[in-house]
């Protein structure tokens, strides 16, 4: 299980913000479409959304795995998104999901899929699910609690040594009393309030982002012209927009900071 250690080694390990399957869905599409040199022109979202519709792609034991196929060559990725309340998937044991994995999958990679797919349903099956995940409280305890299950499972393909990387990183983050482990790609949600003068006002949880938006110059510019675009060091991706009488735009971002 490779791709799911990368995806944690590489900062697209988040904490799902969103509570509705399909919100939840869009935003790890949006983790994927941030990737850097992403052989892929469509939209991953229905691409997703195409797969999904033909069904659900819950593997038991509180785990679920969509995917999207892609033509052309490329190397196979995932994003791994957490909801500690879980979400409703309409999954047949009735469970929610706790841990969305999903996948990237070029042309030339659907064998490394389907091998690595029957590697991690055989170990949830082994382990009866995810040993640790219900109880997991935050981000760094779902990374700890994926790490040892790694370990342990059948698949030893990859590094142990870079498990042991891994976990020696976010032991040192906690021996130094931070918070959380900065990913190496930082993510957030940003709404903009937008009316038809240029005015704009910015929401989001992290009051930092709002400063620096709302302190920067021509964002509402950026926003007519430009999707997506970097601004005040991160770098903005539309998701959507609501329309407001009589003249506002509510429109939707996930926010990257940028290295």
């Amino acid at each position: 299980m490779k791709s799911i250690l990368t995806a944690i080694e590489e900062g697209r390990l988040i904490e799902l913000p969103e509570k509705e399957k399909e919100k939840a869905l869009r935003y790890l599409c949006s983790i994927l479409e941030a990737v850097p040199d992403l052989a892929h022109n469509g939209d991953l979202y229905e691409t997703m959304l195409k797969r999904e519709a033909q069904g659900i792609t819950a593997l038991g034991f509180t785990v679920a795995c969509p995917h999207i196929r892609a033509s052309g060559e490329g190397e196979m990725m995932c994003a791994i998104g957490w909801s500690a309340e879980g979400l409703d998937y309409g999954a047949a044991d009735g469970q929610k999901i706790r841990l969305v994995i999903m996948y990237y999958i070029p042309d030339n990679q659907k064998n490394t899929y389907l091998k690595e797919i029957s590697l991690l349903v055989q170990a949830l099956r082994k382990m009866d699910g995810i040993p640790g995940l219900a109880a997991c409280a935050d981000i760094n305890a779902v990374r700890n609690t994926l790490l040892d299950f790694l370990t342990g499972a059948a698949d030893l393909s990859f590094s142990q040594s870079r498990v042991k990387m891994i976990k020696l990183g976010v032991k040192s983050a906690e021996e130094a009393q931070c918070p959380s482990i900065e990913p190496a790609l930082a993510v957030a949600a940003v709404s903009v309030l937008l009316d038809s003068g240029g005015r704009l006002t910015v929401l989001s949880q992290d009051q930092k982002l709002v400063e620096l938006l709302e302190g920067g110059k021509d964002l509402a510019e950026k926003i007519i012209k430009e999707s997506p675009f970097e601004f005040a060091g991160y770098k903005l991706i539309f998701r959507s927009a609501s329309i407001f009488k009589p003249d506002r735009v509510l429109r939707e971002y996930l926010a990257l900071k940028l290295p």
